[in-house]
């Protein structure tokens, strides 16, 4: 189910999105995706330190750079496996350049300082904030860069006559007599083909598929169907009944998926769920009063893809949170312990939606993108991640402590070194990510649980 919702849903609309917007591949890696595979763990972030009596920057820190290392070194390694490319160089250095000097930053204010103070959670958020004025720049200039080329190379060509105009003008008559003159009947009648068309077994591209081809089919069919009904597809053709269909269940779908269908906005009130027909009501209507059985709506690609993309994120992280669940019962009953199965199983856990998102991302053939995302996911997780709940904290008035111990030194370092040795490798290579650079992040991070463990249990000791 968690693959089916990356590849088949979230993965098409996120390629619309770039291509409607005119987005390139490093931009949305940098946004889009980072945003959509990294927001619930920030809000779990912000959850946890907020909700505590007594905020711990230590455990928190903890928690974003083990996930942090995770993404940058095994998801990262991943895309390069799954999809050997050669990335954009400058992009790609960009943001490991910032993942460098984020990292510098946290060890600086270990080193220096024994209590969070203000300053520190707002410069994390001015960095993350420079960081993406520095993207948009790049991209803008690129492109303007990119268009005087094209101008300059372009020859003046005659203008190319399609058709005639008075036969278009004809035919477009026809289609709209078609679409308005037909009665009641024979539109209810198309609707139900469509409809039918639907909810058919898929056999993917197969002609002739197999016994077993047929069988899968038959049992994916349920979740499939669930998928296509609460996720909006910006690439699949416009049908009236299912969007309206969808208008009904989209709202509750993303309400239960991010656990706030009983959240009470108002006190003494009701549940989200009660206000979600609300909105479902005012779509039907629009859909039945402003859109045409058989022409696609002037908007259909842009808001279909933002509603897919942002319903297909929910159901990765709702999907996600189960297997946490499952991976960290697991990891407590093996008798781990507490900061190593923090860094190791629940890591793993955790970064699970990246590493599902990432992989369908680069399967689809932008493996730019996905390369973006992993580094870009990062710093979000770091700067986004430490700077909001911290930043409220304060404000708040709470106290903060922070240290510099074993665990956190290990991770520092074996940050810098994931950074340092992806940055040789763009050097050298000049750009080119292979399998084997994969297989090589892959080392590190099992170097990295090894020193992990024997720090916490005390074989290593560094201070």
């Amino acid at each position: 189910m968690l693959t089916s919702s990356a590849d088949d849903f979230f993965s098409p609309n996120l390629e619309i999105i770039a291509s409607h917007f005119h987005i390139s591949e490093s931009v949305a890696g940098v946004t889009f995706l980072a945003f959509g595979t990294d927001a619930p763990d920030i809000f779990g972030s912000i959850a946890s330190v907020l909700g505590a009596t007594q905020p711990k920057a230590d455990l928190a820190l903890g928690g974003l750079l083990g996930g942090a290392i995770f993404v940058t070194l095994v998801v990262h390694a991943s895309v390069a496996i799954v999809h050997p490319f050669k990335c954009d160089f400058w992009s790609t250095t960009r943001d490991l350049v910032f993942l460098l000097f984020t990292t510098a930053a946290i060890l600086c204010f270990l080193l220096f300082f024994k209590q969070i103070q203000l300053w520190q959670p707002l410069t994390f958020l001015g960095i993350y904030i420079i960081y993406l004025a520095v993207v948009f720049a790049t991209d803008h200039f690129k492109n303007k860069r990119a268009t005087n080329d094209t101008k300059e190379t372009n020859t003046v060509t005659p203008p190319i006559q399609i058709g005639d105009g008075d036969e278009v003008e004809k035919e477009a008559e026809q289609t709209s007599g078609n679409s308005t003159g037909n009665g009641a009947p024979a539109e209810w009648k198309e609707w139900y083909e469509q409809l039918l068309s639907f909810f058919a077994l898929d056999y993917g591209d197969v002609e002739n598929p197999s016994k077993f081809c047929k069988i899968k089919s038959y049992i994916l069919w349920p979740i499939t169907t669930l998928f296509k009904l609460t996720t909006p597809l910006a690439d699949a053709p416009w049908l009236k009944p299912l969007a309206i269909i969808q208008s009904v269940l989209v709202p509750q779908c993303i309400l239960f998926n991010i656990k706030l269908v009983t959240f009470v906005p108002i006190d003494r009130g009701p549940g989200l769920y009660a206000y979600a027909p609300i909105i479902s009501i005012h779509l039907i209507v629009f859909i039945l009063c402003a859109t045409s059985t058989n022409a696609e709506p002037r908007f259909y690609k842009a808001v279909y893809s933002l509603l897919g993309f942002a319903s297909s994120v929910t159901w990765i992280y709702c999907l996600s949170t189960g297997v946490v669940g499952v991976v960290n019962m697991l990891g407590i009953v093996s008798g781990l312990n507490q900061a190593v199965l923090g860094l190791t199983v629940m890591a793993w856990a955790s970064s699970i939606s990246d590493l599902v998102a990432d992989i369908a991302v680069a399967r689809q053939g932008f493996p730019k993108m996905a390369i973006a995302a992993t580094i870009g996911g990062a710093l979000f997780n770091i700067l986004i991640g430490f700077g909001i709940p911290f930043t409220i904290s304060k404000i708040q008035g709470d106290q903060v402590p922070i240290a510099l111990d074993d665990i956190k030194l290990v991770m520092i370092v074996f940050l810098f070194i994931s950074t340092i040795v992806s940055l040789a490798t763009l050097i050298i290579f000049k750009g080119q990510l292979s399998r084997a650079y994969g297989i090589l992040l892959v080392v590190i991070y099992c170097l990295f649980l090894v020193f992990i463990v024997l720090s916490e249990t005390g074989v290593l000791v560094w201070f």
